[in-house]
């Protein structure tokens, strides 16, 4: 999926539901954030109730307690809703994200992802704009705002 949005892609390596918060996995986080220096960080919401993504949380929330970048961190929805303060009104790349989400296999192969997606993202744009509107919902905090958040939320297992 990165090549198709033109991305590059990090990759640990590790089977679905099995990342671990190591000090490995936080030093190559680490030494990506300092070869990007991003200032913006897209990642799921810290309260997602996938085991890889609140793993990924305590692996990001660690490299940036490190990190000599503070990037502001949009956590997105994915299966979990967030307590939205930023949104995106993605009306006019609806298909083009429907074809991308069709080359999440993983996802498709728990569920129907693309209108699971869909159906919540329309749900957004009619609570944020009134109207039939395709909304992508964020949670945008600071990157030590992020770190006491992940620190909250226990990891599985």
């Amino acid at each position: 999926m990165a090549s198709a949005l033109g991305a590059g892609l990090v990759s640990w390596a590790q089977e679905d539901a099995l990342l671990s918060c190591s000090a490995e996995t936080i030093a190559g986080l680490l030494r990506v954030l300092a070869r990007l220096r991003p200032t913006h960080v897209f990642t799921p919401f810290v309260g997602d109730g996938h085991a890889d993504h609140r793993v990924l949380s305590r692996i990001l929330a660690a490299a940036l307690a490190e990190a000599d970048v503070q990037p502001q961190i949009l956590q997105y929805e994915v299966w979990s809703l967030v307590p939205a303060n930023r949104y995106c009104d993605i009306t006019d790349q609806a298909e083009t994200l429907e074809s991308l989400l069709l080359l999440y296999e993983r996802a498709m192969r728990v569920e129907d992802f693309v209108h699971f997606c869909e159906s919540r993202n329309l749900a957004r744009g009619l609570e944020v704009t009134g109207r039939h509107a395709y909304v992508e919902a964020f949670l945008s905090t600071s990157s030590a705002e992020y770190r006491r958040l992940a620190e909250r939320t226990p990891c599985p297992g």
